[in-house]
């Protein structure tokens, strides 16, 4: 009997990462269709499950080693159907399309905008899990729609009216061509969750997710825009504050020091001080 060779058994390894990006996109589908059946909430619940995959992709290919240029393709393809196009289609059927062809474009951009941000990672990210991503990744764009049509089905009208879902669609299309740096959460490790803090922030939403449950996955993703967003008014207000000190010395004369301004001669009494000082110094020295 012969033992399967090692290029089988690395091919078997790039199957399983493969495999679930696949099954998400299988759900994407799914989300489509319910969509299309005007089921509003189980395509969000699918777009949300769709997520889950997407990171288990990543993270397994990268635990057993099996990283490749066809999983990186076939993950961004698979991406554009779950968090691009069903999102979108799902928002038409939460209510876009009442607004006619204004709510066709808003649906435009934001794929538009997805399938640009999706090839721009492709060219620029490195392989990195720590490095901070440039624009919203488009998994968490499609987890703020998906989480308005959960919070739709669970009967809020207001931040899911049409105009609300446009207004959406198209703030979330230009963060994600935006440059605003977003933190990754691939370098969240299993033992960072065991924290105090963790586990008390862990405590707090699971007491507002049974008493909001339809509302949970909106404060988890509006969180992370919150965060992107926070880190860059941090970032800008300190730059300001930095240029602020610096200016005062931008008034000192430049050039060779011929050339400056020479100081007025000393007054008298500075001359009397200087005069002091060295009659000290001559004391001192037993003169």
């Amino acid at each position: 009997m012969s033992l399967p060779s090692a290029r089988s058994q690395t091919g078997f390894r790039e199957f399983i990462p493969n495999a679930l990006t696949l099954a998400g996109l299988c759900l994407g589908c799914l989300s489509l269709l319910l969509a299309w059946e005007g089921k509003t909430l189980e395509s969000g619940l699918a777009i949300l499950l769709a997520g889950v995959f997407d990171g288990l992709d990543g993270r397994i290919a990268r635990a057993i080693g099996v990283q490749s240029e066809l999983g990186k393709e076939l993950d961004s393809l698979s991406d554009l159907v779950c968090f691009g196009v069903a999102p979108a289609f799902l928002m038409a059927a939460s209510g876009v399309w009442r607004l006619g062809p204004l709510g066709f474009f808003g649906m435009f951009v934001y794929i538009a905008c997805g399938a640009f941000r999706l090839a721009r990672f492709n060219l620029e990210h490195t392989h990195d899990p720590s490095a901070s991503f440039s624009g919203l990744p488009i998994p968490m764009a499609g987890g703020v729609l998906a989480s308005l049509a959960i919070l739709k089905g669970g009967g809020n009208t207001v931040l899911a009216s049409p105009e609300s879902l446009l207004g959406f669609l198209l703030i979330l299309g230009a963060l994600m061509v935006s440059r605003v740096p977003f933190p990754s959460i691939k370098k969240a490790s299993i033992g960072a969750l065991f924290r105090p803090r963790m586990l008390l922030a862990g405590v707090l939403l699971a007491a507002f997710g049974l008493a909001w449950p339809y509302a949970l996955p909106f404060l988890l993703c509006l969180g992370y825009l919150f965060i992107g967003l926070g880190r860059l008014f941090l970032a800008e207000l300190a730059g300001r504050n930095k240029k602020a000190r610096v200016l005062p010395f931008q008034d000192r004369p430049k050039g060779p020091a011929s050339t400056r301004p020479k100081k007025g001669p000393p007054s008298s009494e500075r001359k009397h001080v200087f005069k002091l000082i060295r009659l000290r110094k001559d004391e001192g020295r037993g003169a």
